[in-house]
């Protein structure tokens, strides 16, 4: 994985996301986005250890939605900081970051 950045399991059909995504990472953190996609309807993913909060971090969790989407899966971001729920209200895009269904259990 990326140094600065990491993502762990946090159960079945939970994620954990820490560090800092970046221009330097962000490929290599999409790409890291493939391991989101189990076996169930989608993932819940906990943003809130994220030290970034700028547009190439909501480029990459939309990304992320987005694939899931194409795969017939949902992903939930919870822990969302306030600066980049802000920034995601001001680029138009908010909806994109909550439009995935939370997976039940």
């Amino acid at each position: 994985m990326s140094a600065g950045f990491s993502l762990e399991s946090a159960g079945p059909g939970r994620a954990r996301i820490s560090g800092r995504i970046d221009v330097e990472n962000a490929a290599e953190v999409f790409e890291l986005g493939l391991l989101l996609s189990g076996d169930g309807p989608g993932m819940e993913v906990d943003v809130s250890a994220l030290t970034t909060a700028d547009s190439v971090t909501l480029a990459v969790l939309i990304a992320w939605a987005g694939r899931a989407r194409k795969q017939g899966k949902g992903v939930h971001y919870s822990g969302i900081s306030d600066q980049l729920r802000a920034l995601a209200r001001l680029s138009d895009v908010e909806s994109l970051l909550d439009a995935a269904p939370t997976p039940s259990g």
